[in-house]
């Protein structure tokens, strides 16, 4: 244990990173005091304009990169094939109302997927050609949209075009027209809303001073953003130094307002938009001077002040391996509930929350293994119940079928017959069957509900004769058929039940549908949830819900039952089963 011990302390991050850090630190600390007085004093001037330019590319880069960012969301967004059709669906009605709902859904969560990962869009802003129009808001504020500005977007013919500040003058807008990849047609057009803050902080990072002040303004000179009024006071000479034709940066030195200045300008490549900051010179000399004053002081306070920082970032940074690796531990012992906190938004945090999604699905695999040996020894039991001397029960049925022809009783032979037949099939064989043999129990079973109801319910069977040999779990079909009679068309004078197998790419949908009564979105709800107590307490659709979990069970969570239903305006449930389940038997 001794020499476990020894080797966990050699390894610790902590003294490490903090031995690094402080020693470049103080390397950068000591090279950057000598290069400064040797440096500043010989080519003061030509540096602090270098200075300047660089600065200004820098910040103006930085807010660049920002709306290059917002573009390239707007270029995904406007090729997504989901949305186009949505457009275009909407502005020709060919979506129902219910379809309608869905598309909205799904073009909701293909514009959050798009923007999710860019903090710096709030609101998005989606109208058709026509007028319908979408808003979604990711952290609030409205949109306030101006309808003048859609020949803006219109004139830019697909590009990006930055519209500047809403009427509240809190967001700044950009848009673009969003056409047809199939024959160029407009389709509408999409706009995007960013914090007006974001651009004044990087306007602010511009102004390099106190006494500096920035500003963006349009090809007109009409002011964008600035950071503060008097600024945009002294805007009207930008004209005389900004020509139409410029397409880099230009430093110039000039008298603006009775100071004399710096003024900086660059052409932005995003927008039509010109970054300008004024720079004071008399304020720009001192605060150099009184930097090279201080600076020696200020080197050490900064370098006490680092150590300590490092010391406490380290610590920190360490304490979430430190963490992770105690979960570790705990769950190698057996500690299956063990969970790490996430502290960190970096690497050490992702590696966290994956170990914390590990632990759960882990815990969900044990959890379905264990549901499934439970059902399948419930399985085991009721199939070992009914087995009890079922030749009794067969012998018994063909006899009544045989004393009803005999007396002339045509119907008792056939309900017993009918049934002989369903008891044979629910009991004997394994728990796969082909569709053929489950649409013949299906036969069986409408026989005996047909003499029961004449023709008040009409039966639809409707199923290609190449799936016959389709492979399915057995008694899926019947409880679907009988919760349409049942809770369905029982109690109305005409009703209609229709069983539709329909074969969709890698998969075979089964359809039940009726036009009974219908049920409430609770009572779908109830049958699909995975509550004991409800299920237990709940006996009127158990069929229904042994159905959805053997389905799930056998083939995972997404190949339940689906329902849809309207109160009064029927019912339709449908099983999805892949095509793959069919290979591996066949195989």
């Amino acid at each position: 244990m001794s020499r476990i011990h020894k080797r966990k302390f050699r390894g610790k991050l902590k003294y490490k990173y903090l031995a690094a850090f402080i020693g470049v630190s103080l390397f950068l600390a000591l090279m950057l005091t000598f290069s400064y007085y040797w440096y500043f004093n010989r080519i003061y001037e030509q540096q602090t304009q270098e200075y300047i330019r660089n600065m200004g590319r820098e910040s103006v880069g930085s807010l660049e990169l920002t709306m290059k960012q917002i573009n390239t969301v707007i270029l995904s967004i406007q090729s997504e094939d989901t949305i186009q059709d949505f457009l275009y669906g909407v502005d020709h009605h060919q979506y129902t109302i219910a379809e309608q709902a869905r598309m909205q859904n799904i073009v909701r969560d293909t514009v959050y997927a798009n923007i999710l990962w860019t903090d710096s869009i709030t609101n998005v802003y989606l109208e058709s050609d026509r007028g319908y129009s979408e808003v979604w808001e990711k952290s609030g504020g409205g949109v306030i949209w101006n309808r003048d500005r859609r020949q803006f977007i219109y004139d830019g013919g697909g590009r990006a075009v930055w519209l500047g500040l809403d009427d509240s003058g809190r967001f700044m807008q950009v848009g673009a027209q969003i056409n047809s990849k199939k024959d160029m047609s407009v389709l509408g057009f999409l706009m995007l809303q960013i914090p007006a803050n974001d651009f004044r902080s990087h306007v602010e990072n511009m102004s390099f001073t106190r006494d500096g002040k920035s500003l963006i303004v349009d090809s007109r000179m009409n002011v964008i953003v600035s950071t503060g009024d008097e600024v945009i006071r002294a805007s009207g000479k930008l004209k005389d130094l900004i020509s139409n034709d410029m397409t880099g940066s230009d430093l110039l030195r000039t008298n603006v307002a009775g100071i004399d200045s710096y003024v900086y300008i660059e052409k932005m490549n995003s927008a039509d938009w010109y970054m300008v900051s004024l720079i004071p010179r008399i304020s720009y000399l001192g605060v150099f001077h009184d930097l090279r004053v201080v600076l020696g002081v200020f080197c050490v306070l900064v370098l006490f002040g680092i150590s300590l920082l490092l010391f406490y970032i380290v610590s920190r940074f360490t304490e979430s391996i430190e963490d992770l690796q105690e979960a570790m531990r705990r769950f190698g012992e057996g500690d299956f509930n063990v969970i790490c906190a996430v502290r960190t938004n970096d690497e050490i945090g992702e590696l966290s929350q994956h170990f914390n999604m590990m632990v759960y699905n882990i815990n969900d695999l044990v959890d379905r293994v264990y549901n499934a040996n439970m059902l399948r020894q419930k399985a085991e039991l009721e199939s070992l119940r009914m087995q009890i001397n079922p030749h009794f029960l067969y012998n018994t049925l063909d006899m009544v079928a045989w004393i009803s022809r005999d007396k002339g009783v045509a119907e008792g032979a056939d309900i017993a017959v009918a049934m002989s037949q369903m008891m044979r099939y629910t009991i004997k064989g394994p728990a796969m069957t082909n569709l053929g043999a489950e649409l013949e129990h299906i036969r069986h079973y409408l026989t005996i509900q047909k003499l029961r109801y004449g023709d008040r319910i009409t039966f639809i069977v409707q199923s290609p004769e190449d799936l016959m040999e389709f492979r399915l779990p057995k008694l899926v079909i019947q409880p679907l058929v009988e919760n349409a009679i049942i809770h369905g068309v029982e109690n109305i004078e005409q009703g209609i039940v229709v069983l539709d197998v329909q074969k969709m790419k890698d998969r075979v949908r089964i359809c039940v549908s009726d036009n009974g009564v219908g049920m409430e979105q609770s009572k779908i709800d109830e049958i699909l949830g995975e509550d004991e107590e409800l299920i237990m307490e709940a006996q009127d659709s158990i069929g229904l819900r042994n159905v959805n979990r053997r389905l799930k069970i056998r083939y995972g969570e997404s190949h339940g039952l689906v329902i849809e239903s309207v109160p009064g305006g029927g019912t339709r449930i449908c099983v999805w089963i892949p095509m793959t389940e069919n290979a591996e038997d066949n195989s």
